[in-house]
């Protein structure tokens, strides 16, 4: 499956808003530093971006992502390599679903219930879990 232009700017436009939402709290938290943090984020995720894209670019046929492209360029010496890439880059991001989960339930609970108890908040978090896994199951 090819990633098309409408699809690309949907997933991209929650980014930004993600980001913008965390700025207060984050430099209040951080200070001034929050400044340095959110550059230097800024530039690795244009180097991370700028690499894929070469990557992707020159190698059309590959999917599967780090660990194929590596296997593919580093050849068959790479197999312990890539997988280590993948499994890393898999136990990486699993937090970040949990996390996002329940970043997500929060608002939605103090959106639109506000005096609920904490566990609603929690029920909400494994809701959007389930609905995500769904998606992704079912396409």
């Amino acid at each position: 499956m090819k990633i098309r232009l409408p699809l690309g700017l949907s997933i991209a436009s929650g980014v930004p808003v993600l980001v913008l939402v965390s700025v207060g709290p984050v430099a209040a938290l951080a200070g001034p530093a929050s400044i340095v943090v959110w550059s230097a984020s800024a530039v690795i995720g244009l180097l991370m971006a700028f690499a894929f894209a070469e990557l992707t670019g020159s190698l059309p046929g590959v999917s599967g992502g780090i660990a194929a492209l590596s296997a593919e360029v580093l050849g068959r010496r790479s197999r312990p390599l890539a997988l280590i890439s993948q499994w890393s880059y898999w136990f990486g991001w699993s937090p970040t679903l949990a996390i996002s989960s329940a970043i997500a339930a929060g608002y939605v609970q103090t959106a639109l219930i506000p005096q609920s108890p904490p566990w609603v908040g929690w029920l909400l978090a494994f809701a959007v879990l389930g609905l995500s896994g769904t998606v992704n199951i079912h396409g």
